[in-house]
């Protein structure tokens, strides 16, 4: 009760209803769903959150999958547990899951700093980079072309990799169902850095789970 500064973990409102000295809230992460207590504040008191701190080693760790799924590191894992460690066969199934990161197109939904860090890095291998913001621009050097949100069929269309980086919101939620998954290329793979409410779950296993597309 007598705080005037607080990090939090997610709290009920009523915690808050005796924080007569609050003055500061600062979140630890970078989305604000998992903040139902805000809206128990009082209006004097300054909120703010952690964006921009994660982007670099988040854009890190999503170029890591991304190579990953190109060298099919996935595949070789799975037959490492198998002890399988080469051979004829192995080499020829392996051979649909390898594929060249020059050349090929990242769709990057949400160019916020962790977007716009992952286009960076991914541009340094040769990869074409398209991202949908909520205005669109005309490129900014990384990005070949910044759509705005009715860029979303066209942008799924044409990405071998889409990477999944905007907040969620009213608007985000469930962005990605059936139908925008079945746009994708079966070659495309899906990777969400992002809340998991913005892919329609049951749809990303349906598509999964046909070969619609190649992963996630």
């Amino acid at each position: 009760a007598d705080a005037e500064i607080y990090l939090p973990g997610p709290r009920e409102p009523e915690h808050f209803a005796n924080a007569k000295k609050l003055r500061w809230v600062h979140c630890l992460w970078a989305g604000m769903d998992h903040s139902p207590f805000l809206s128990a504040l009082e209006k004097s008191v300054i909120v703010t959150n952690s964006a921009g701190v994660f982007a670099v080693p988040i854009a890190e760790h999503s170029l890591a999958l991304i190579t990953a799924f190109s060298r099919g590191i996935h595949f070789c894992l799975r037959r490492s547990k198998e002890e399988i460690w080469g051979g004829e066969e192995h080499w020829k199934r392996l051979e649909p899951h390898i594929s060249d990161l020059e050349g090929a197109t990242l769709g990057v939904i949400g160019y916020g700093g962790i977007g716009r860090a992952t286009a960076q890095r991914a541009k340094a291998f040769g990869m074409r980079i398209l991202a949908l913001a909520r205005h669109p621009r005309q490129g900014d050097g990384i990005a070949d072309a910044v759509r705005g949100p009715e860029g979303l069929e066209d942008l799924l269309k044409e990405s071998d990799y889409v990477l999944i980086s905007c907040p969620l919101t009213e608007e985000t939620q469930g962005l990605i169902g059936a139908h925008e998954l079945s746009l994708m290329k079966p070659n495309a793979v899906i990777i969400n850095i992002a809340r998991g409410g913005i892919i329609d779950e049951a749809a990303l296993i349906s598509a999964l789970q046909s070969r619609k597309i190649r992963g996630a």
